[in-house]
């Protein structure tokens, strides 16, 4: 154990091996030098540091007041990118930011992933794109401007559609510009794409609440939990359930939650789990089902169809444990299928959920994306119909099903825009690149919780020639700079008066909106869900093999959109210890029944 603790981070990389280069000698180099051999550098940061991070540029040689050499200094802000969210404490020095913290503060946290942690790094990669781009050559943003405005209106003339396509934006401010601009351009429309997609639970609870959004949960309530191929506190919503879950197990306080998991692939969840039981991919709906019956036939309601499983033992005694337990239990399923989330929110209601351990009325707000509106966009550009699409912070080229097919009508779409902060590969077939802001370098704002706001704020001057994606959408609609934009509406539609400040507000990074009126639990007086048969009969119809395969987003990498940040890479998964590579996990029953090995490499690696 010691050895493997010795040598779980070198500070030495061999650089000849990794990049092949016959000039550079067998010599070791540092974990340094190699971030700049990747492309990562502070040198345009240390320019920028000196000017202060706020609305006046003061050269450094004056000493603005709120630095100090060698004394750090930390901003609220707020990490939001349709992935991940964090409430986060910024530290600086010398006007550069050198590390994210949590905001301890901020009653919704969020996630302090290792994506967040590790996203102070992305502010320093010089392979960001530094100006806009057109046609793969630079240009300015008052050439871009001005075409695009023209682009729009060339479209709305010829009755062709404008699409803004974008990942889950939750910034309440940036989502109201977007609205008055597609109630004053007719056509115009608004789709959300999530790569790693949540359409599944959206779609069931559009279907049983009339809600499109997650309900919150609240685990520090929950005496007995249940997940079924939900990793939650891994990569399941990335939304920081952690320290609620480690408030109730804490035997110091007397508190101590069961927890059963049921999932194919190890996980951070399943290894905290008091039972974990193994089942296939093709079972979650099986084992929802077969909870369901088995609570059913406590609550009084007719059960939905047969649904025997090898795992019915365990159900029985998971079910016993959460009706023992109504009111204070929590469920949750992985599952993006709509009919399992379907039974699942039946399970809740039947537990007594909504209004104790859930809440729709506060729900989370940071994944909005639709797998059919994103289809039926497709369709619109394969038949010619969308004459300018902007996407926002999305590369669907890479990470969509059907990326190929999403490349190929691109071409026929007469204007294609990209708003990111590198050449990606939707980016390398658009008309247009806009490069964005580094969130530390922009002002914005946040809702992933109803009620609840968060603002970010720069924390260094810009270090290229980029803009936020709510800066461009001011420039085209002449509505003013985003910093008065933001604040502007907040005090007109965020703040209420005699309850908040927005200089508070700013230095806090959040403010809850009081409520007006008792908020009606409308989930918990739902009836139950109507079609928890139907969905019985489609979650019977599934069929499963003798060997499946599962695929999942790891906790340190995510979708991939960050990739290029090296700490990502060699960040070890929690559970495999393995950085810098993708691998298939076997159970050694399985790898010894089809002869799977461990072979070595040339360099000693296993492959």
């Amino acid at each position: 154990v010691q050895e493997l603790a010795k040598n779980e981070f070198p500070e030495e990389v061999a650089t000849a091996d990794f990049l092949g280069d016959e000039q550079v000698s067998e010599a070791k180099t540092t974990r340094r030098d190699f971030l700049k051999f990747m492309g990562f550098s502070t040198a345009a940061a240390t320019l920028a540091a000196c000017e202060t991070p706020v609305q006046k540029v003061i050269p450094y040689v004056v000493k603005p007041e709120e630095i100090t050499p060698g004394v750090a200094n930390y901003y609220a802000s707020t990490f939001s990118d349709g992935d991940d969210f964090a409430s986060i404490l910024v530290k600086t020095r010398e006007g550069r930011p050198i590390k994210i913290e949590m905001n301890q503060d901020a009653p919704q946290r969020g996630s302090m992933s290792a994506r967040v942690q590790a996203s102070v790094l992305d502010l320093y990669d010089t392979t960001r794109a530094k100006a806009p781009m057109k046609g793969g050559a630079e240009t300015t943003w008052s050439v871009v401007d001005a075409e695009i405005i023209k682009a729009i209106a060339d479209a709305e003339a010829a009755g062709k559609k404008v699409v803004f396509l974008s990942n889950s934006i939750t910034s309440p401010s940036f989502n109201a510009l977007a609205t008055e601009f597609m109630a004053n351009h007719e056509g115009a429309s608004h789709v959300s794409y999530d790569a790693v997609s949540y359409n599944g639970v959206l779609d069931a609870n559009t279907e049983v609440f009339g809600k499109r959004a997650i309900p919150s949960y609240h685990f520090e309530k929950a005496e007995v939990v249940a997940g079924i191929g939900a990793d939650f506190l891994g990569s399941y919503l990335n939304f920081g359930f952690s320290k609620d879950y480690i408030a109730m197990r804490d035997p110091r306080k007397g508190k101590m939650s069961q927890h059963w998991q049921f999932e194919s692939n190890m996980s951070i969840t399943g290894a905290n789990a008091d039972k974990r039981v193994m089942i296939k991919p093709s079972e979650q709906g099986k084992v929802t089902l077969s909870l369901y019956n088995a609570l059913a036939a406590k609550s009084g309601n007719p059960a939905a169809g047969s649904a025997k499983t090898p795992y019915d033992n365990e159900v029985k005694a998971l079910a016993e444990k959460l009706w023992a337990a109504r009111g204070k239990s929590i469920v949750m399923a992985g599952a993006n299928d709509a009919n399992i989330q379907k039974v699942v929110i039946a399970i809740k209601q039947m537990l007594g959920n909504y209004g104790s351990t859930l809440n729709i009325d506060e729900a989370i707000l940071s994944k909005k994306g639709n797998d059919g509106e994103v289809a039926n966009l497709l369709a619109d550009m394969k038949a010619g119909r969308v004459g300018v699409l902007i996407m926002i912070d999305v590369n669907p080229v890479y990470s969509h099903a059907l990326g190929a097919d999403f490349a190929a009508a691109m071409a026929k779409v007469g204007t294609t825009v990209v708003m990111d902060d590198r050449q990606t590969e939707t980016a390398s077939s658009a008309s247009y690149l806009l490069p964005t802001n580094h969130y530390l370098e922009s002002w914005g704002d946040s809702m992933p919780v109803e009620g609840y706001y968060t603002l970010a704020q720069p924390t260094i001057q810009k270090l290229f020639d980029t803009r936020s994606p709510l800066e461009n959408m001011l420039a085209w609609t002449g509505k003013g700079e985003v910093y008065g934009f933001i604040k502007g509406y907040w005090n007109q539609n965020v703040l209420v008066a005699g309850a908040g400040s927005w200089n508070r507000a700013l230095h806090d990074g959040f403010y809850i909106q009081p409520k007006n009126a008792e908020v009606s639990t409308e989930a918990k007086d739902a009836p139950m869900v109507a079609d928890v048969s139907g969905a019985a009969r489609a979650i019977a119809q599934q069929k499963g093999a003798d060997l499946e395969l599962e695929l999942y987003t790891k906790p340190g990498m995510g979708s991939g959109a960050s990739a290029n940040n090296p700490w990502l890479q060699e960040f070890p998964d929690p559970i495999t210890r393995t950085s810098w590579d993708n691998y298939l996990t076997v159970s050694r029953t399985d790898a010894e029944a089809m002869g799977l090995v461990n072979k070595n490499t040339s360099n000693g690696a296993l492959n």
